[in-house]
């Protein structure tokens, strides 16, 4: 999968994120109100698991794939 796409659903971006490493703890990316937001496994234990984007769209497959990292990392 190209991850410079944009993505225009949730499935595309979980099966990027499980593509690139990370589907061993259930990861998936949720709508909130004006935000996206991560929950797995072990995402009680991160700091945050909001991405402040309104729309999926706003990040390519690699953004949102950093994104990610970048909450999971926090938290280690």
């Amino acid at each position: 999968m190209n991850g410079t796409r944009r993505p225009k659903t949730r499935r595309q971006v979980n099966a990027y994120i499980y593509a690139n490493g990370h589907a061993e703890k259930g990861y998936h990316v949720y709508r909130g109100n004006g935000y996206f937001y991560f929950h797995g496994d072990d995402t009680d234990n991160w700091y945050s698991t909001m991405v402040c984007v309104n729309r999926l769209d706003d990040l390519t497959l690699d953004g949102w794939l950093a994104a990610f990292e970048a909450l999971a990392a926090d938290c280690r």
